[in-house]
């Protein structure tokens, strides 16, 4: 009996050893599409007039001391995504093949009347998907900043684990769980939150979660458990 609960551990663990990264894929896919949905729609029924125009200037003032001969990195990241969300949503679905093309087909041609009565509202679309392009690029700029910052914390919470070990510091498991917690509430709050904004925000506002993370990860680091 034992024997047989020792076999079925094992097959349980590799199991779940092998589908944890399809799992994990999955969510991440599922928090995607709910995210770009719930930003296209705030955005396009709450958002703020001249929203795209406003959030290019306070891209612009953010990182015009940005002088470089190629194109920066931001900027290669804000294309990427915009040509990526607008071959999603029109080009895969068949919106712009109707509304450019003369259809010959009967179907077709009701399919696009139909969709050339929104217009409006396919232009509001896409200066979204524009907005959505430019804040992800936004954010991408910040990483070497945010890749410093937890970096530093880390490691500096590592050696704050180190002192505990040497002089029998107290464990405060509440606290490390706590932080692990906030650690992926920050991160995916604030790309939600930043991306789903219906009106212009300074980019420069992102050093604050960026802030947060990093003492999360500090304190995380440091309450780690002394003994593994």
């Amino acid at each position: 009996m034992a024997r047989q609960s020792s076999d079925f551990l094992s097959k349980s663990t590799s199991i779940g050893i092998i589908t944890t990264p399809f799992k994990w894929i999955c969510i991440i896919l599922l928090i995607v599409i709910i995210l770009f949905i719930s930003s296209i729609s705030i955005q396009s029924y709450f958002g703020q007039e001249h929203l795209l125009e406003a959030e290019l200037l306070k891209t612009q003032q953010v990182f015009s001391s940005i002088e470089n001969d190629d194109v920066p990195f931001h900027i290669k990241i804000t294309r990427f995504a915009y040509e990526t969300l607008y071959l999603a949503i029109f080009n895969v679905t068949g919106i712009e093949s109707l509304l450019s093309e003369a259809q010959s087909d009967a179907i077709n041609f009701g399919l696009a009347g139909m969709l050339d009565s929104f217009k409006p509202e396919l232009a509001i679309l896409n200066d979204t998907l524009k907005i959505i392009s430019i804040r992800i690029g936004n954010i991408s700029a910040f990483f070497p900043l945010l890749f410093i910052s937890i970096s530093s914390a880390f490691f500096d919470g590592l050696m704050k684990r180190k002192v505990r070990q040497q002089n029998a510091g107290r464990e405060s498991a509440a606290i490390y769980h706590r932080a692990k917690f906030w650690r992926t509430g920050i991160l995916w709050t604030t790309i939600f939150i930043y991306l789903s904004m219906p009106f212009s925000i300074d980019p420069i506002i992102l050093l604050i979660p960026i802030t947060l993370l990093s003492i999360a990860i500090f304190l995380q680091a440091k309450y780690l458990k002394k003994y593994l």
